[in-house]
Protein backbone atom coordinates (compact mmCIF):
# COMPACT_ATOMS: atom_id res chain seq x y z
CA UNK A 1 0.00 0.00 0.00
CA UNK A 2 1.51 3.36 -1.14
CA UNK A 3 0.43 7.01 -0.32
CA UNK A 4 -1.76 7.08 -3.18
CA UNK A 5 -3.78 4.36 -1.96
CA UNK A 6 -4.36 6.79 1.07
CA UNK A 7 -4.28 9.97 -0.39
CA UNK A 8 -7.04 9.32 -2.94
CA UNK A 9 -9.85 7.53 -0.84
CA UNK A 10 -8.73 10.65 1.37
CA UNK A 11 -9.54 13.37 -0.99
CA UNK A 12 -12.91 11.05 -2.14
CA UNK A 13 -14.06 11.45 1.29
CA UNK A 14 -13.49 15.33 2.03
CA UNK A 15 -15.18 15.99 -1.07
CA UNK A 16 -17.85 14.15 -0.01
CA UNK A 17 -18.22 15.48 3.38
CA UNK A 18 -18.55 19.10 1.45
CA UNK A 19 -20.97 17.47 -0.69
CA UNK A 20 -22.96 16.23 2.24
CA UNK A 21 -22.86 19.89 4.23
CA UNK A 22 -23.96 21.59 1.00
CA UNK A 23 -27.03 19.22 0.27
CA UNK A 24 -28.02 19.88 4.17
CA UNK A 25 -27.80 23.73 3.83
CA UNK A 26 -29.80 23.61 0.13
CA UNK A 27 -32.93 20.95 2.46
CA UNK A 28 -32.78 23.35 4.91
CA UNK A 29 -32.88 26.13 2.28
CA UNK A 30 -34.75 25.21 -0.80
CA UNK A 31 -34.59 28.55 -2.30
CA UNK A 32 -31.02 28.37 -3.18
CA UNK A 33 -30.69 25.96 -6.17
CA UNK A 34 -27.01 26.90 -6.18
CA UNK A 35 -25.98 24.64 -2.86
CA UNK A 36 -27.80 21.92 -4.96
CA UNK A 37 -25.42 22.24 -7.81
CA UNK A 38 -22.57 22.69 -5.63
CA UNK A 39 -23.08 19.21 -3.49
CA UNK A 40 -23.66 17.02 -6.97
CA UNK A 41 -20.19 18.54 -7.72
CA UNK A 42 -18.32 17.82 -4.92
CA UNK A 43 -20.13 14.08 -5.07
CA UNK A 44 -19.25 13.79 -8.77
CA UNK A 45 -15.46 15.16 -7.63
CA UNK A 46 -15.48 12.66 -5.22
CA UNK A 47 -16.38 9.86 -7.66
CA UNK A 48 -13.84 10.87 -10.09
CA UNK A 49 -11.09 10.42 -7.39
CA UNK A 50 -12.07 6.58 -6.88
CA UNK A 51 -12.52 6.05 -10.52
CA UNK A 52 -9.09 7.34 -10.93
CA UNK A 53 -7.98 5.00 -8.10
CA UNK A 54 -9.51 1.93 -9.80
CA UNK A 55 -7.52 3.01 -13.50
CA UNK A 56 -4.08 2.92 -11.40
CA UNK A 57 -5.04 -0.49 -9.88
CA UNK A 58 -6.18 -1.50 -13.45
CA UNK A 59 -4.47 -4.96 -14.64
CA UNK A 60 -5.27 -5.40 -18.19
CA UNK A 61 -6.17 -2.78 -21.06
CA UNK A 62 -10.02 -4.52 -20.97
CA UNK A 63 -10.16 -3.16 -17.45
CA UNK A 64 -8.79 -0.16 -18.10
CA UNK A 65 -11.09 0.64 -20.89
CA UNK A 66 -14.00 -0.32 -19.12
CA UNK A 67 -13.54 1.80 -15.90
CA UNK A 68 -12.56 4.72 -18.20
CA UNK A 69 -15.32 4.62 -20.34
CA UNK A 70 -18.01 4.52 -16.81
CA UNK A 71 -15.43 7.29 -15.28
CA UNK A 72 -16.91 9.73 -18.32
CA UNK A 73 -19.87 10.06 -16.21
CA UNK A 74 -18.84 11.32 -13.01
CA UNK A 75 -16.89 14.14 -14.75
CA UNK A 76 -19.83 15.15 -17.13
CA UNK A 77 -22.03 15.36 -13.83
CA UNK A 78 -18.89 17.64 -12.33
CA UNK A 79 -19.45 19.75 -15.43
CA UNK A 80 -23.18 20.23 -16.02
CA UNK A 81 -23.24 21.01 -11.59
CA UNK A 82 -20.17 23.37 -12.59
CA UNK A 83 -21.64 24.95 -14.78
CA UNK A 84 -25.08 25.08 -12.92
CA UNK A 85 -23.36 26.83 -9.92
CA UNK A 86 -21.76 29.47 -11.72
CA UNK A 87 -25.22 30.27 -13.78
CA UNK A 88 -26.84 30.13 -10.41
CA UNK A 89 -24.96 31.63 -7.64
CA UNK A 90 -23.02 34.42 -9.92
CA UNK A 91 -24.99 35.44 -12.33
CA UNK A 92 -22.23 35.48 -14.88
CA UNK A 93 -21.34 34.95 -18.19
CA UNK A 94 -23.96 34.12 -21.12
CA UNK A 95 -26.28 30.67 -20.59
CA UNK A 96 -25.92 29.47 -23.98
CA UNK A 97 -22.02 29.26 -23.67
CA UNK A 98 -22.04 27.16 -20.30
CA UNK A 99 -25.24 25.09 -21.85
CA UNK A 100 -23.16 24.55 -24.71
CA UNK A 101 -20.47 23.11 -23.07
CA UNK A 102 -22.43 20.70 -21.15
CA UNK A 103 -24.28 19.93 -24.81
CA UNK A 104 -20.68 19.10 -26.30
CA UNK A 105 -19.44 17.04 -23.41
CA UNK A 106 -22.72 14.99 -23.45
CA UNK A 107 -22.64 14.55 -27.08
CA UNK A 108 -18.94 13.62 -26.28
CA UNK A 109 -19.95 11.02 -23.87
CA UNK A 110 -23.08 9.08 -25.23
CA UNK A 111 -21.62 7.29 -27.89
CA UNK A 112 -18.70 6.45 -25.60
CA UNK A 113 -21.22 4.59 -23.03
CA UNK A 114 -23.48 3.04 -26.02
CA UNK A 115 -21.09 2.01 -28.43
CA UNK A 116 -17.52 1.45 -25.71
CA UNK A 117 -15.67 3.34 -28.10
CA UNK A 118 -14.47 6.15 -26.18
CA UNK A 119 -13.43 9.93 -26.68
CA UNK A 120 -10.13 8.89 -25.51
CA UNK A 121 -7.57 6.54 -25.56
CA UNK A 122 -8.01 3.27 -24.32
CA UNK A 123 -4.67 1.08 -24.67
CA UNK A 124 -2.73 1.09 -21.23
CA UNK A 125 0.62 0.17 -20.33
CA UNK A 126 1.80 -0.42 -17.01
CA UNK A 127 4.74 1.95 -16.34
CA UNK A 128 7.00 2.43 -13.31
CA UNK A 129 6.06 5.51 -11.90
CA UNK A 130 7.90 7.63 -9.39
CA UNK A 131 5.83 6.31 -7.06
CA UNK A 132 7.99 3.00 -7.69
CA UNK A 133 4.96 0.79 -7.91
CA UNK A 134 3.00 0.44 -11.39
CA UNK A 135 0.01 1.75 -12.31
CA UNK A 136 -1.94 1.96 -15.24
CA UNK A 137 -0.95 4.50 -17.80
CA UNK A 138 -2.83 5.45 -21.14
CA UNK A 139 -0.46 4.53 -24.58
CA UNK A 140 0.29 7.76 -26.09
Amino acid sequence: MTWIDIAWPVMSGISLTLGLIYLLIWVRQRSQPAMLAFAMAAGSVSAIAIFELVLMHAQTPRDYAAVLRWGHVPVTLAIISLVAFVLLHFRAGPAWLGWTACGVRLACMLPGLITEAACASTTSRHCSSWTSRAHASPRR
